[in-house]
């Protein structure tokens, strides 16, 4: 019998099928990923309603899986680099996402920090790695918000 996961209540894991992945060792980081996320998930139950824990399990989910693992085969660790967060909020999520906006940024973020500081007290990442997402979130954050505004911002020389 397959575990039941209290995550399945607000996300559909199952797009993630076994088949969504070509690289060697992916489906074991997926596998990992959801054990993460049922974790995040039991703590966000605690004292969140579910429309705000889907909210946060989407955002998460999207930066984890389909940044970090399918663009570059990140790990948990590996998702927490300078360069993947850059990356991701500098660039990709702005041309990748038609939601993207300075809010869904900072949303966004504030569901990766709830997420990491559950993984930190779970002993899945240590302090240093949590102090260095924090401060490059503190780092960062303003100028990715920034970024975000100016892509959606039309431009004045745009002609049809």
């Amino acid at each position: 019998m397959d575990k039941e996961y209290h995550l399945d209540r607000y996300f559909d894991f199952s797009q993630y099928s076994e088949d969504f992945f070509e690289e060697e060792g992916h489906q074991d980081i997926l596998d990992d990923y959801k054990e993460y996320l049922e974790e995040f998930t039991l703590e966000l139950e605690k004292s969140l309603k579910p429309k705000t824990i889907a909210r946060h399990l989407f955002n998460v989910s999207f930066y984890l899986i389909d940044y970090c693992l399918f663009y570059s085969g990140d790990d948990l660790e590996g998702s927490l680099s300078l360069g993947n967060l850059d990356d991701f909020f500098g660039r990709w999520y702005q041309y990748k996402c038609m939601w993207s906006t300075p809010t869904s940024v900072k949303q966004t973020i504030a569901g990766l920090k709830k997420f990491y500081k559950v993984m930190l007290a779970h002993g899945h990442i240590d302090n240093e790695h949590y102090d260095d997402f924090i401060d490059t979130i503190k780092e960062y954050k303003d100028d990715w918000a920034i970024a975000m505004a100016e892509f959606n911002t039309p431009k004045d020389d745009f002609w049809w």
